[in-house]
């Protein structure tokens, strides 16, 4: 017993596939959505920690709840209040 599949698409053949290609070549292109912008007025930074420091700003980033940076941020800030 055959199945009637009347949603199935009928095959195309390779100069078909290549004469459709051809004619959407000058058709625009969508514009992928533009990247998040950084926050204004932040810099990125690239820095080298020793290993067990590190390691100790790590540990109390997590006890106190907050990423590296937001400690690393919090430190900082808080030795130039003097």
């Amino acid at each position: 017993m055959a199945i009637k599949m009347p949603h199935a698409v009928k095959p195309v053949s390779s100069d078909e596939k290549a004469a459709a290609f051809i004619s959407g070549a000058g058709a625009p292109r969508s514009v992928p959505a533009p990247a998040a912008e950084p926050e204004a007025g932040k810099t990125t930074v690239n820095m080298r920690f020793d290993a067990a420091l590190l390691q100790r700003i790590d540990r109390a980033a997590k006890s106190q709840g907050i990423s590296r940076t937001a400690w690393l941020h919090v430190a900082a800030s808080k030795a130039l209040e003097t």
